[in-house]
Parts: structure tokens; C-alpha cells; sequence
């Protein structure tokens, strides 16, 4: 499974302090995808998906699901920063 991931597209996912970059996170019988627009994900899925079909595993739609976190406002903070505080939260108890 370490190859399949370590071939998800680097520069999909969120950025981190520093620049680095997180499109994943494995646990022993589950992953989660991580990306900042729906057609990234889509992206990584694929990605995934093709990597695992390789090798004869096939992730379970039953089994799956996606939460999407959409900003919809912003308020200004003092000294120049941006807070966001309004959030639009979308779960798909579903595959892809």
C-alpha cells in the first residue's frame, strides 16, 4: 500500500506550514484523501483507485464516504490576516 500512495500526485492536497504539502493519511485498514477543490480529489481517487486495481484491491463504495468543508465567509482580522468563520459542510455517506 506505501507504493500506491507514495505515487499520489504531490502537488494535490493542502498545504502545510513550512510548504509541505499532506494528500493522505493511511491507517492499517483505511485511507483518507485530502485536497483543496473537488476535481483534485476526483484526481487522487483515480490516482488510488488504479493503484489498488493494480494489486487486485478495490476500495468498497459501501465502506466509503467523502466530506466536503466549503469557506463561505471571511471576516478580517487585525494585522492583515483573514479569518474564516462560516463554514458549509456537504458528507456524501458514499463512493465517489
Amino acid at each position: 500500500m506505501d507504493w500506491i500512495l507514495a505515487q499520489l500526485a504531490g502537488q494535490l492536497g493542502l498545504e502545510l506550514a513550512g510548504g509541505v504539502r499532506v494528500n493522505h493519511l493511511a491507517f492499517p485498514d483505511d485511507v483518507a484523501l485530502w485536497s483543496t477543490t473537488p476535481e483534485a480529489m476526483k484526481r487522487l481517487l483515480c490516482k488510488l483507485e488504479d493503484g489498488l486495481s493494480n494489486v487486485g484491491l478495490f476500495p468498497n463504495p459501501a465502506k466509503s464516504a467523502s466530506l466536503r468543508i466549503v469557506a463561505t465567509g471571511k471576516t478580517p482580522k487585525s494585522g492583515g490576516a483573514t479569518r474564516v468563520n462560516i463554514y458549509h459542510l456537504e458528507a456524501i455517506p458514499s463512493h465517489l
